[in-house]
């Protein structure tokens, strides 16, 4: 029984081998029909793909460029700064320097003109003494000067009324002389310390005859000698 038991199940195996070979060459038929079918489904899905690829990679190739381009010339404008920067950094070095030389040549005038100062606040010093020490001289001298020109304009009150006086006794010496003239007197100076007084209108028959005589001073007693 044991071996008709085995023999059934020996001759069962090969017909179960058989049937199980079959169904995966079935299978395998079935996955290879799905996989071409697969195949060509993701074909037709790639295309648009490829295509969308191609479009990314021209468009991101545009933009590495407009941005190679917008570094480029942020690059230029960075260097150009830098140049103006570096060109304002040396003008404001010279500046500074220029700057730096008037200063000096500042410090070196304020010194001077301290210096001057000094000497000069010196000589105040010396000449506020000295009018420290002349101030009463000079006062004094003022007053006296003071009376010298009230004496000066007394002196000069009495030329005024001196000379008024002269040209009064001037104007009746003259009166006189006029009068005399008239007269036919006349005076003349011949020789020192000697008059001769002349005159006419005396005779009546000729009234141009001249009459003289001679006034001499003694130089000695200052007495007037007449000489006809």
């Amino acid at each position: 029984m044991a071996e008709a038991a085995n023999d059934a199940a020996t001759g069962n195996a090969p017909a179960s081998e058989g049937r199980t070979t079959a169904s995966a060459t079935a299978a395998d038929t079935s996955a290879g029909a799905s996989i071409t079918s697969a195949t060509l489904a993701a074909g037709l899905e790639i295309e648009p793909l490829v295509k969308l690829n191609i479009s990314t990679r021209a468009e991101l190739e545009a933009w590495i460029l407009e941005q190679k381009n917008s570094l480029q010339q942020t690059k230029s404008s960075h260097e150009q700064q830098t140049q103006d920067h570096a060109r304002q950094t040396q003008e404001a070095q010279r500046k500074r320097e220029v700057l730096q030389q008037q200063q000096k040549a500042l410090a070196a005038s304020v010194h001077d003109k301290e210096r001057q100062v000094n000497l000069h606040q010196v000589e105040i010093e010396i000449l506020q003494d000295e009018k420290n020490k002349k101030e009463p001289v000079l006062r004094e001298i003022f007053l006296k000067n003071q009376e010298e020109d009230q004496k000066l304009k007394q002196l000069l009150h009495e030329a005024s009324e001196h000379q008024t006086a002269h040209e009064q006794q001037l104007a009746e010496l003259q009166r006189g002389l006029a009068m005399y003239q008239h007269l036919g007197l006349f005076f003349e100076h011949t020789e020192e310390n000697q008059i001769i007084v002349r005159f006419t209108q005396i005779d009546p028959e000729e009234p141009s005859r001249a009459f003289s005589f001679r006034i001499r001073i003694d130089p000695l007693t200052d007495r007037f000698l007449g000489n006809q």
